[in-house]
């Protein structure tokens, strides 16, 4: 403690003195009696210096628990929404704690449900309790030698909806390992050319480093960009985002995953005769007007020839079970009352090598004008391929007018051509677009999407 032996002390003094003595004018011979008085003072002042100053390391720790605890709740609410278990929410988040030099044995620091406060037992949420000590500086005259504060957080794991044009969903990689390689399940290089969402954004779920990758002169623009912050975003030469990626804690839910497939039923009176057993691919080619009806497709539907002449389909369900569906050539499609068209496999089919789920191209020159339904279970859904199916979907932008999603959860979508996509929302497995022509996906709410999101709400 500072005395008035101390430098100081006696610095200290002095000045005190002479402000007493300015302040008693016509006393003469009074300097040794207000030194005496400054140095019996001296201890009261410097112990408030030293309260005030001990205060502020006490606050100083205060925030420092109380960053450290938010910092870990928010580290244990993302590995939930990661899909991780309660126990290894409670690790991560004691290893917060931990690295940032205080104690949490065996996670008891963490609780998961919490244990207290208006959220108590919801395990949605994540609570982080921890305490810090510091010891004073000038306290210590005074018998008060430490302090110790204790901090509490909450945070919420949720999902808040996001207008999401495009999900990319696989994640091909391990997360939280911050260095597995894989590849990138968005991989645009075109030349000169680029894919524009407007109204919306995208989503990329991959832990992949990189999960995306632009190369050449490729252009993404959309109203925002997330991926997942376990991957990496990749970018060479003149690639371009706009706006800059975003990272988010943990995949974009896949919004149809508990949606109810078609099923295959009975055959298409436009099929050809085909049966389950007996699949025959149904094939138009040549001029002309066609008319074709739904139902089940077994064997496939191919739609070619530079003839001319429009294809119409009428409104339901067209299932295509076995040899997929392509479309090439000149002709127009009209689908324009409302159809979906479903890709699956044929597992009655006689022959083996009928019986896979076969891909999907959408390669022709003519005007596409497909609608999905507005009603029903099918409701906007326009392309949708099995979630078991991994058969590519090869798709060649062109003059198409369409109100869709395209789904095709497990598949490859190879995007090519120009134009308009054709669809409000595309959740697809993963992204290879090649080629020089720009692609446009006009955002429009088919299926509510959610970014899953951890939250401080204590």
């Amino acid at each position: 403690m500072i005395g008035s032996g101390h430098p100081w002390g006696w610095i200290v003094a002095r000045y005190m003195s002479r402000f007493v003595a300015r302040c008693t004018p016509g006393r003469r011979g009074a300097r040794g009696q207000i030194l005496m008085i400054a140095a019996l003072l001296l201890p009261i002042l410097l112990g408030m210096a030293g309260l005030a100053i001990d205060i502020g390391l006490v606050a100083s720790l205060r925030r420092d628990t109380q960053n450290v605890a938010d910092g870990a709740a928010l580290a244990g609410g993302g590995v939930l929404l990661d899909g991780g278990t309660v126990a290894s929410a409670k690790t991560t988040a004691a290893g917060y704690v931990t690295a940032k030099g205080y104690a949490c044995p065996n996670a008891v620091c963490v609780n998961i449900p919490p244990a207290s406060g208006p959220h108590t037992g919801d395990s949605r949420y994540v609570e982080v309790s921890l305490s810090g000590t510091r010891n004073t500086v000038f306290m210590r005259a005074i018998g008060r030698n430490a302090y110790t504060v204790t901090s509490r957080a909450v945070a919420e794991t949720v999902l808040l909806p996001k207008n999401y044009a495009l999900i990319v969903l696989n994640n091909l990689c391990a997360p939280n390992n911050g260095s597995t390689a894989g590849t990138a399940t968005y991989q645009q290089n075109t030349s000169g050319g680029g894919l524009t969402i407007a109204g919306g954004g995208a989503a990329i779920n991959s832990a992949c480093e990189p999960s995306a990758n632009l190369g050449g002169t490729s252009r993404l623009t959309a109203d925002f960009i997330d991926y997942n912050s376990d991957g990496l975003w990749q970018q060479s030469n003149n690639a371009t985002t706009s706006p800059a990626p975003t990272k988010i804690g943990a995949p974009v839910p896949d919004p149809l995953a508990s949606l109810t497939p078609p099923l295959a039923g009975w055959p298409s009176a436009s099929c050809g005769g085909c049966t389950a057993a007996n699949p025959a691919l149904a094939s138009i080619s040549g001029g002309g007007n066609v008319t074709l009806n739904p139902g089940t497709y077994y064997g496939g539907l191919k739609i070619s020839g530079n003839g001319g002449g429009t294809v119409t389909f009428q409104p339901g369900t067209y299932v295509f079970a076995g040899g997929g569906f392509e479309y090439s050539g000149n002709k127009n499609l009209d689908g324009s009352q409302g159809v979906t068209f479903y890709n699956t496999d044929d597992p009655s089919a006689v022959q083996k090598q009928l019986q896979p789920c076969a891909s999907m191209k959408i390669t022709g020159s003519g005007t596409v004008v497909l609608n999905a339904p507005t009603t029903g279970p099918n409701t906007n859904m326009l392309f949708w391929q099995d979630k078991n199916c991994t058969a590519d979907f090869d798709y060649a932008g062109s003059t198409n007018t369409t109100t869709s999603i395209i789904y095709a959860p497990n598949a490859r979508l190879n995007l090519s051509g120009g134009g308009t996509l054709g669809a409000n929302q595309v959740i697809v497995g993963s992204i290879d677009f090649n080629g020089s022509a720009s692609i446009t996906i006009n955002y429009g709410t088919g299926v509510q999407a959610d970014e899953p999101k951890a939250r401080l709400v204590e």
